[in-house]
C-alpha cells in the first residue's frame, strides 16, 4: 500500500502528506484558462445572496453571474 492508502485505510488517520492537494490540478487548470479567456472583460450580475447575519457575525452581500461571484461586502 501507499502511504496515503495506510494512513487511511490501516491505521485510520488522516493522511498527512506531500501528495495532499485542496483541489485537484485539472480544476486549478481549467479555473486558470477561463480567467484568462475572461480577462477583464465587463460582467453583469444576475443573481444576488444575503446573509442577514442573524446569528451576530457580518451581514454578507453576494452578487454573481454564471461564472461565479462578481463581488461580495461584508
Amino acid at each position: 500500500m501507499d502511504p496515503e492508502r495506510q494512513a487511511v485505510g490501516l491505521d485510520a488517520l488522516f493522511y498527512d502528506g506531500p501528495e495532499q492537494l485542496l483541489y485537484p490540478p485539472a480544476w486549478l487548470s481549467s479555473a486558470m484558462a477561463r480567467a484568462r479567456v475572461i480577462g477583464n472583460k465587463p460582467r453583469r450580475g444576475r443573481a444576488m445572496g444575503v446573509d442577514v447575519a442573524e446569528g451576530g457575525d457580518n451581514t454578507c452581500w453576494t452578487i454573481g453571474d454564471d461564472l461565479g461571484i462578481i463581488y461580495q461586502r461584508r
